[in-house]
């Protein structure tokens, strides 16, 4: 289509594929089967909706928004694939996440600047790797290097991340959060 397409996840069965558009004006959710085919707006939201990606039940579509906070910050949400109104994650704020396998606990970065281009980035915006644990509702902060641990990735048992943290270095690190 004409516009933006970016941020696109494949829903755990590969079956579906989701993405941030931006064909009227703002970004919205949107989806369309993996294979190909007309895609189908989820999100009507005048501001910045972006795909962040699934939970683990398949169903379900995660996605930043600040459509609530007056200050910018991002809160992540769920949208069923079938459409719906949005339902808030139960935590203050949200940059990137990813869930564990069985959907009870989500790792993820508090603040959007993945993007920056500040490289070893020591400052007030670096981002941390937290995660909280739906179950008991306890919220960890699970890595506390002075630069940037960003783009969370829960895979088995382990959280994966991006941190230049040894040697001003981008690596991939794994955090084990038991």
């Amino acid at each position: 289509g004409h516009g933006v397409e970016q941020d696109a996840k494949f829903s755990p069965d590969g079956q579906w594929l989701a993405f941030t558009g931006e064909y009227d004006g703002g970004r919205d959710v949107y989806l369309m089967p993996a294979m190909g085919g007309e895609p189908k707006r989820l999100t009507f939201h005048g501001g910045r909706d972006q795909v962040i990606d699934w939970h683990p039940d398949g169903e379900h579509i995660v996605f930043r928004s600040s459509r609530l906070r007056p200050t910018g910050e991002a809160e992540f949400y769920l949208i069923h694939r079938d459409g719906g109104l949005p339902t808030k994650v139960a935590i203050d704020r949200g940059a990137l996440g990813s869930y564990s396998a069985d959907g009870t606990k989500l790792a993820y970065n508090r603040i959007p600047r993945e993007n920056r281009t500040w490289k070893r980035y020591q400052g007030g915006m670096a981002q941390d790797v937290w995660i909280a644990d739906f179950t008991t509702g306890a919220i960890v902060q699970a890595t506390n290097w002075t630069g940037s641990d960003n783009y969370p990735m829960w895979i088995g048992d382990k959280v994966y991340y991006n941190s230049d943290a040894a040697d001003g270095t981008l690596n991939i690190w794994r955090l084990d959060p038991a």
